[in-house]
């Protein structure tokens, strides 16, 4: 008999490989949409006709729908996102999942949550939201676990057209990152909501770091093409990043300015076992940049060989 698991958000690339892994271990995934119309990232339709999933019309800020969605579902399991705008860190979310039924929990958070979680400085946006859906999470007295991953190797592709212009701008291009693959975020959710392997806060971070101007020259490799790399200033990245809200760009230059300042044997302390984090609980190795950059070099203006 088939487990059943809920997914929030999987039209996003997190989200939708979460789903898939869960599938892969059995589950019968149920996929909570806003709109159960849209396509999701990395599962083809026939893929999903052909397999073990149910979509539901739900919406995570709509407790009342979350907990529909449970009913209906009869899930135990859901993997959920943090919500930066939830004007109670979430709780009623929380509340929503327990009481109809679900009694394990895997969280999307941040690298940028401090353990515990109350520790973390509550005064920059980002860490501040992502720690108060941790606390709430845990008030809530559902078991579970809180990824925290780090620098998305996805947060690149903000850098697709200066690639194929070949001329990149990058505020702190000496900052260091992980470039963590979203596939492998979703793989140790889909593997989690299935086995229950894991509780608390939990770490991933992808397997090589490197400064931003290294992974740049990555990209271009890949797609055979010289890219100069351009040192811009804070209001020039501010003004780079309008498309944010204020609170979240001030968020992270703060985070940006304070990375140059640390070693980087300091910043990143715990990386190696964050790595064996995706190792142990996502059932493969990390992927690196090359080979993310590899699958996605159309994004940044390569070809498909063959």
């Amino acid at each position: 008999m088939s487990t059943n698991v809920l997914v929030f958000g999987a039209t996003g690339a997190v989200g939708s490989a979460t789903a898939i892994e869960a599938h892969n271990r059995g589950a019968h995934v149920h996929l909570a949409l806003r709109d159960t119309s849209k396509p999701l990232h990395k599962l083809s339709a026939s893929d999903e006709k052909a397999g073990n999933y149910t979509r539901i019309a739900a919406d995570l800020s709509d407790a009342s729908s979350v907990t529909a969605a449970v009913k209906q579902s009869s899930a135990t399991a859901a993997f959920v996102y943090t919500m930066h705008m939830a004007p109670d860190a979430m709780a009623s979310t929380f509340a929503a999942l327990k009481d109809a039924g679900v009694t394990y929990v895997v969280l999307l958070s941040s690298f940028s949550v401090a353990e515990p979680a109350s520790a973390t400085d509550m005064s920059s946006f980002i860490p501040g939201v992502h720690a108060r859906a941790e606390m709430a999470l845990q008030d809530s007295g559902l078991d579970a676990a809180m990824l925290r991953p780090a620098y998305f190797a996805s947060n690149l592709f903000a850098y697709a057209q200066g690639v194929k212009k070949g001329r990149v701008e990058v505020f702190v291009p000496k900052a260091v990152f992980d470039y963590v693959v979203p596939g492998d975020i979703g793989r140790v959710a889909g593997g989690l909501l299935v086995e229950r392997k894991a509780r608390g806060g939990l770490y991933l971070h992808g397997p090589q770091l490197r400064p931003v101007r290294e992974a740049v020259g990555v990209l271009g490799r890949v797609v055979g093409r010289e890219v100069e790399v351009e040192e811009i200033g804070e209001e020039a990245f501010k003004k780079s990043m309008g498309h944010l809200p204020g609170v979240v760009v001030d968020s992270l230059t703060v985070s940006l300015k304070a990375m140059q300042d640390k070693p980087v044997e300091v910043f990143w302390s715990g990386h190696e076992e964050a790595v064996e984090n995706i190792r142990r609980f996502g059932g493969a190795k990390p992927t690196t940049l090359e080979e993310w950059a590899e699958e996605v070099k159309g994004a940044f203006g390569g070809t498909s060989e063959g």
